[in-house]
């Protein structure tokens, strides 16, 4: 029997893309019929949130190591600029996936169900005076200002949603932010208000 090389980079799978895989699996139960239609939409919840969490610490670590010069290979072969670069290519591909997956799959499934995510140009006249209703009073007195440019960038520690709008001047450079306690949906016309985030 021959010796095996411990040195060899096949024997090793690298952490990251290993993670990536992991998601991969996750975001196909999406199209797993046999879970109820409101679990593949929380597998695809799941998937963005893992996503989320991969880039932020996982993909920011690889890229300080390639801006401090490291070019050192793990057992499994990979330098970090390499690592990225794979890491790119599959999640370019996951990413469309799950779009797809959103798009094609389980937005018309959930709009068969009855439940119906709309964008405002969707909403009836009616609908829309309720929405700016509810931007007036809920959003609007809670919008923070803050410094928005190359020098100035606000620190986000948790995945939450940050909905942003544009300065009515150009070239200030300033934009607002919807606080952490904002809701991702707004309900429309005649809908229960929906619950704050703790």
């Amino acid at each position: 029997m021959s010796e095996i090389d411990l040195k060899n980079p096949s024997l090793y799978i690298n952490r990251e893309l290993s993670n990536i895989e992991f998601n991969r699996r996750v975001l196909e139960e999406c199209e797993n019929p046999e879970h109820p239609l409101l679990e593949r939409v929380k597998f695809l919840a799941i998937f963005s949130g893992n996503m989320d969490e991969f880039f932020m610490v996982r993909v920011s670590g690889l890229k300080q190591q390639v801006l401090l010069g490291i070019t050192d290979r793990p057992a499994d072969g990979l330098t970090p600029r390499e690592q990225l670069v794979a890491i790119h290519r599959a999640g370019t591909q996951l990413f469309a996936q799950a779009t797809s997956y959103w798009l094609d799959m389980l937005q018309p499934a959930l709009a068969e169900a009855g439940i119906h995510t709309l964008d405002y140009s969707q909403l009836k006249t009616r609908q829309q005076k309720k929405l700016a209703a509810y931007f007036e009073k809920e959003i609007f007195p809670v919008l923070t200002p803050l410094a928005f440019d190359p020098g100035h960038f606000p620190a986000y520690f948790q995945p939450q949603p940050q909905p942003g709008c544009g300065s009515a001047r150009p070239g200030n450079g300033r934009n607002s932010f919807c606080p952490r306690q904002s809701t991702r949906y707004a309900p429309p016309a005649g809908a229960a208000q929906p619950a704050r985030p703790r």
